[in-house]
Parts: C-alpha cells; sequence; structure tokens
C-alpha cells in the first residue's frame, strides 16, 4: 500500500478510517488483498517559498490467505515493468489537488507546480532500508511524480509484517488554484499515492493489488510578508509636487497584476488616522525576488508636514506588507515659498564714449534694493577694459566715468557690457549694447499681454537701423525664472511687436509667482554711431 503527502495531522479516528482503502487481488487460485495507509508527518500548514519539507511514502504488505504464506513474496510494480505489472505507472504521487472523489484526484482538481519533489528519494525504513529512488515528473495533467528504484531493482516485501518507508523532501512553490476545504480558513490541498503489488515471479497470471489512497488537507500560506522600502521625493515649496517610491523585496513566486497602493496624509493627520489626502495605485514592476512602484505626483494646497505609506497589495503567493506612519523616509515638508527676487531693473540711460576728455561715461538705473557692485566690461579698437562699479543704491543707479585708453577715445564707439550678479532679494542681471556718443533717442511704450497676446511699440531716431529686443521675464510656480525673448523690426523711426503667447505660456503666467516684467533693449547701431539704450518696464504685478 501507499502512504504519503499532505498533511494535517490526524483528524481523529473516523477521518484516519477514511483513509483505508482495501482493494481485492485480481483472481487467482484464491482471494487476497493489499490494504494502502497514509502516513502523514507532514505539518499542518506550509508557507510558500519552503524549501526541503520532510514528506514520505509508507508502502505496507497485507495478504490475506491463501497468498500470505511464508513462501510468498510481493513485488511492487516499477513503471515500464511487464506481466502482472503491465500498465501500472509505479510508485507515483500526486501531489497537490483539489478535488478527490473516492480517494481519487478527479481532472476538475488537478493543480500541478504547487509542490516541487526532490530530484532523489531515499528508503528509510523496512525492506528498502538504504534504496535510492529517482523521482519524474509524468507528462499528465496532474504533474504525476514516479518513484523508481535505481539499477532496476524493486522493492519485495516477503511477509505480512513488511513495509517500505520512502523518504523524500519537497519545496511549496505557490499557493493551490483551487481549495479543497472552502469552509477552512486558508488554502487547503491534499495528495494521493497509488502502487501495485503482484506475486512473484509477476508473470501475467500472477496476482496483484492496486493499492490507492489520500491524505486529508494541508493549509499552503503565503509568503512573507516581504519588505518595503521607501523613498519619497525631497521637501517641497507650495506649488511644487509629491512622489513617492517603493521598493518590496522578500518576494517568492510573486504573481503578476499585484499592485502598491500609495497613500498621503495631510498635516492635520499626524498619525495618518483618517482619510488619506490623496490615493495612487500603481502596478508593481518585477524583476526576480523584488517589486518597484513609483506613485503619480501630488500637488499640496496646504504648507505643513505630509506623511506617506506605501502599501504592498499581496499577491497570490505573498502577503499584503504596509509601511508605518510617520517614517523619517515618507515624511516629507511643504513650506511657503520665500517672496520671489526682484527684478534687477537693470537698464542703461546713457551709454558714450567722451574722444575729447578719453572718458565711458555711463548712467545706468537699478532697482534700489540692488546692492554690492557690477561687473563691467568695454570693448573697442581690439582691447578689453575690465573693471567694477559700485551699485548706488541710495539713487537707484550704476554711475561710470572712467578714463579709457586713448585708442578706444579715438575710435568713439565700443561695446559694453554691464552684469550684475543678484543679491539675496534682487535676481541678477547683465546687459550689453553700443557705446557710443550720438543718443538713439529710444521712447518705449509699457508692453501688455491681454487677450493672450504681447503687444509692444515705442519710437527711436529716425537714423537707428536694425531691430528693437523685447525680454519678459516671470517665474513659474515651483520653477526657476523664465524669460521669453522678441524682436521688433525698426522702419522708418518706430518699432512695433504683435504676438500670440503659446497656451503653456499663459498658464504658467496666470500661476506665476511675484510680477512680470520686460526690458526694451536697442543695441546700437556701429554705422551711425550710435548708441544702446534701453527701457525696463513692470508688465502685470503679483498675483
Amino acid at each position: 500500500m501507499a502512504g504519503l503527502i499532505g498533511g494535517s495531522a490526524w483528524r481523529g479516528l473516523a477521518a484516519a478510517l477514511a483513509l483505508l482503502v482495501v482493494l481485492a487481488f485480481a483472481p487467482a487460485v484464491a482471494q487476497a488483498a493489499v490494504v494502502a495507509v497514509t502516513a502523514a508527518p507532514l505539518p499542518a500548514n506550509v508557507t510558500v517559498g519552503q524549501t526541503a519539507v520532510p514528506a514520505s511514502i509508507l508502502i505496507t504488505r497485507a495478504n490475506t490467505p491463501p497468498d500470505n504464506d511464508i513462501a510468498d513474496v510481493n513485488q511492487v510494480c516499477n513503471f515500464g515493468d511487464a506481466g502482472a505489472c503491465a500498465g501500472s505507472s509505479g510508485i507515483v504521487l500526486v501531489p497537490s489537488c483539489s478535488q478527490l472523489v473516492g480517494g481519487v484526484c478527479v481532472a476538475t482538481g488537478a493543480d500541478p507546480g504547487v509542490f516541487r519533489v526532490s530530484p532523489q528519494a531515499t528508503g528509510a525504513a523496512g525492506t528498502c532500508l538504504g534504496m535510492v529512488f529517482d523521482t519524474t515528473v509524468l507528462p499528465d495533467a496532474f504533474g504525476t511524480v514516479a518513484f523508481t528504484p535505481q539499477g532496476g531493482a524493486h522493492v519485495v516485501l516477503p511477509t505480512n509484517a513488511s513495509t517500505c518507508s520512502i523518504s523524500f523532501t519537497y519545496d511549496v512553490l505557490r499557493t493551490p488554484s483551487s481549495d479543497l476545504e472552502p469552509a477552512t480558513p486558508g488554502i487547503q490541498t491534499a495528495s494521493t499515492t497509488a502502487h501495485r503489488q503482484c506475486l512473484q515471479p509477476c508473470g501475467p497470471a500472477s496476482p496483484v493489488g492496486d493499492a490507492q489512497s489520500s491524505t486529508s488537507g494541508t493549509t499552503v500560506g503565503r509568503a512573507g510578508p516581504p519588505s518595503v522600502a521607501t523613498s519619497a521625493s525631497g521637501d517641497i515649496l507650495l506649488g511644487g509636487r509629491l512622489t513617492d517610491q517603493a521598493t518590496v523585496s522578500g518576494l517568492v513566486n510573486p504573481v503578476a497584476g499585484a499592485t502598491v497602493t500609495f497613500r498621503l496624509y495631510p498635516p492635520s493627520a499626524p498619525t495618518c488616522a483618517g482619510p488619506p489626502v490623496f490615493v495612487s495605485v500603481k502596478p508593481a514592476t518585477f524583476a526576480g525576488t523584488t517589486a518597484t512602484a513609483t506613485s503619480d505626483a501630488y500637488t499640496p494646497t496646504a504648507t505643513g508636514v505630509y506623511r506617506w505609506i506605501a502599501t504592498y497589495d499581496g499577491d497570490a503567493n505573498n502577503l499584503p506588507r504596509s509601511g508605518a506612519c510617520g517614517e523619517a523616509t515618507e515624511t516629507r515638508t511643504v513650506a511657503t515659498p520665500l517672496p520671489p527676487p526682484f527684478a534687477a531693473k537693470l537698464e542703461v540711460a546713457r551709454a558714450r564714449v567722451v574722444s575729447s576728455s578719453r572718458r565711458l561715461d555711463v548712467l545706468a538705473p537699478i532697482t534700489s534694493r540692488a546692492s554690492g557692485t557690477v561687473r563691467v566690461r568695454f570693448q573697442a579698437a581690439g582691447r578689453t577694459e575690465r573693471f567694477t562699479a559700485g551699485v548706488d543704491s541710495a539713487n537707484s543707479r550704476v554711475r561710470i566715468n572712467r578714463r579709457i585708453p586713448s585708442s578706444q577715445a579715438r575710435l568713439g564707439t565700443g561695446i559694453l557690457t554691464l552684469a550684475y550678479p543678484g543679491d539675496a532679494d534682487t535676481q541678477p542681471q547683465e546687459v550689453r549694447l553700443r557705446a557710443a556718443s550720438r543718443p538713439a533717442s529710444l521712447v518705449a511704450d509699457r508692453p501688455t499681454i491681454a487677450g493672450g497676446r504681447l503687444k509692444a511699440s515705442g519710437r527711436i531716431s529716425s537714423r537707428a537701423r536694425g531691430n528693437v529686443r523685447l525680454q519678459v521675464l516671470y517665474e513659474p510656480a515651483g520653477q526657476n525664472t523664465r524669460t521669453l525673448s522678441f524682436s521688433a523690426r525698426i522702419n522708418a523711426g518706430r518699432y512695433r511687436l504683435d504676438v500670440a503667447l503659446p497656451a503653456d505660456v499663459l498658464a504658467q503666467i496666470a500661476t506665476r509667482r511675484g510680477v512680470v516684467h520686460s526690458y526694451t533693449l536697442f543695441t546700437g547701431y556701429l554705422a551711425a554711431r550710435m548708441r544702446g539704450e534701453m527701457a525696463s518696464f513692470q508688465v502685470a504685478g503679483e498675483r
């Protein structure tokens, strides 16, 4: 007879008796029988991911007269044997089955792949002590495993007291697809074992007995829980976005389709009680035993401390796992933005070369918030002069009256660059234009943004040629300052600009921080020895 796997401890005498199946020997000279008894030394519960779980099959001879004489020897059939063993699969085991009928696994209960049996088994006691068995998975729908003695040997049972105990191990690969006992908590599965015994010499007419038995259910639990490491995006200013990322490790044969749920709790929920302010459920991406996921982004509407909790929602083979409220990697602060740095409003009202006195004369208005110095570069006659000029905060200007080389003075014109580096509350700005004696007489009108269009116009000397340039500066929420640049052609002493602004620019301006500022710049005209001039305007105030 045979015994196997499965598992739960004996559940009362009735359960034990239910495991006994007596099958009659095929008629020969007289009647005989073999009794199959299942031994279940496994724990009542196993877990996905367990390896080398011990199990055994017990084969017992229980012949009845007249075939229980001392001269009668039973032999256990191997797969492929002829004679009385023809058609037998040998010593076989169906490791997992979710539906039994009369102790036999039926097709609707087939569930291969739950367990993986060790490649070899060993005779642990009885007449097969020390024998080595090879295990082979048969090509059927049940995942049936055959146990075959090495070297063509056979298990023999010389008396009714004879037994053979075959020990093996198995790994738990996954949870069963169906539940053997739906009314019992957890997911249960059963296993069955079978073999045939014949009286030696096991010829075509030798008596045989087929033994079949099954075990009561073994509960297969999910692995885990796994570990979850999280890494939320950093602290932000109001208007920025928060995200979270989770890495789940220690998974066992994870099943596709699993998800990670990210919950974000507002400052009013320091213990993460109550509803989250934001929930993002994302599919897990698997790489071996690890899964990763990243939440969607959330834009907070209030300042304070926000707390993420990431939860691996589990899969068929792995338990769920959730982080804890207040973990350092999951706690982020949303702060009130500092006032944006103010525009420097640096413009050049006068930039001329006084040839007679060899001096560079510059008057450049600048915001009263500015401080420090401005870096100055003057390029003319193949030479470059570099120096700094102080910011006169009291009078909101930069004043330069500096002696220059005679070659530059004789030329009477050159390229002037003023670079203000910025300070704690003032943005940096650089201006580059021509210094010369002839004024450009730039009169710029204040630019406007209305109806999705930017408009600008003004007057300039009729001798001026080229373009007037317009720069518009603003600070999108949560981003650095953005500068838009445009150019308007000079025509008969006038210029005009009328352009449609892109939708994304209009949206950013509508949600900006601070003001919208502009600079109108004519860089100069060498042929007429005409200097560059500029003007600055606030196009739109603070929101």
